[in-house]
């Protein structure tokens, strides 16, 4: 397997991989090889990554392969491949009304991955990884976190459990009310659920739908709406403006 140390000095296409925004180091003067070479040994898929297979190419390929650019040499796509610092995986799959045409595309890793543990990724959730380490898309690794709590995570204004918890209890209230019999109105909630759980009344409601402020059918959506206005409650109960 190539090391990280061969790796790091033949491509800078994976030296990118470490280093930017949204990456594991902001800039060179916070990079930590260390720390860098630990994230990297405990990447998952464990692929024996190498530099494409043409001379002087330093796109990152599974070794022996050749990258999207110059895969014409051996009329062979890559398994796997890195677009804008993110791992992608070329699968086949079935389409049609039937599942009966066979096709294939580059889908990320980390989703595709997601799919595979959790059946599908519901409209209104991203795949979030538990250790935070971006290599490491193991079926261990991997939540399922509404928009709202994966935005409000990674912006470090509340802790990996608070949002689970915020995701748990919208999951508890809309079980409680499809198990009760209420079939929810246009979407996931109905209109009356949302204005029960964030204390808007109706008309506010169908106003914030109109302005395009409140998606039903976008649970991140409906969990901003009743926080925005859970938060006002707060404000006016103490005394600020």
């Amino acid at each position: 397997m190539t090391s990280f140390d061969a790796l790091w000095d033949e491509s800078s296409v994976f030296r990118g991989l470490f280093i930017g925004k949204g990456r594991p180091f902001s800039s060179d003067k916070t990079f930590d090889r260390d720390a860098a070479m630990a994230l990297w040994e405990a990447r998952f898929p464990r692929v024996d990554w190498c530099t494409c297979e043409y001379k002087g190419c330093t796109e990152l390929v599974k070794r022996g392969q050749y990258c999207s650019d110059h895969c014409h040499v051996n009329g062979e796509l890559p398994l796997y491949a890195w677009v804008k610092k993110t791992l992608y995986r070329y699968i086949a799959f079935q389409r049609g009304a039937q599942k009966t045409i066979n096709d294939r595309e580059y889908r990320k890793y980390a989703d595709w991955a997601a799919t595979k543990k959790f059946k599908k990724v519901p409209n209104g959730y991203r795949v979030f990884l538990k250790d935070r380490n971006p290599f490491n898309c193991h079926a261990d690794n991997l939540l399922l976190l509404s928009k709202y709590s994966y935005y409000l995570v990674e912006k470090k204004l509340i802790s990996l459990e608070d949002a689970m918890e915020i995701d748990m209890r919208i999951g508890n209230l809309l079980h409680e009310r499809m198990r009760a019999g209420r079939r929810p109105f246009f979407a996931v909630f109905g209109y009356s659920d949302i204005s029960n759980v964030s204390g808007a009344n109706m008309t506010c409601i169908w106003k914030e739908i109109e302005r395009g402020n409140l998606n039903p059918s976008d649970l991140s959506s409906i969990v901003e709406f009743v926080n925005k206005h859970k938060n006002r409650d707060n404000e006016g109960m103490n005394g600020e403006a």
